[in-house]
């Protein structure tokens, strides 16, 4: 079921997968599906249905923007904090 974007700025999707995300998805299945019949290497076949469940959204945020957020903020970003006294703590 493909569902047209409501604001017509985002991304149309199909179920719960950019077009993008389900085509890229689709391709690394179809080669993982072909690697594991000629010779039993499954590595596209895991790929492809791993990037498949981190690509999937729900209310416009994927669990790879959630990963990528949390790495950047806690290994990419500079954290900075100031402690100082207030008159109320005196």
């Amino acid at each position: 079921m493909h569902y047209y974007p409501e604001n017509l700025r985002s991304q149309a999707t199909v179920w719960m997968w950019k077009i993008r995300d389900l085509c890229i998805a689709a391709v690394l299945m179809i080669l993982g599906a072909l690697a594991m019949a000629g010779t039993g290497i499954s590595f596209f076949l895991v790929t492809g249905v791993a990037y498949a469940l981190l690509t999937m959204q729900a209310e416009e945020v994927t669990v790879m923007d959630f990963i990528v957020y949390a790495c950047r903020y806690y290994f990419a970003e500079q954290q900075e904090f100031e402690w100082r006294l207030t008159s109320d703590e005196t």
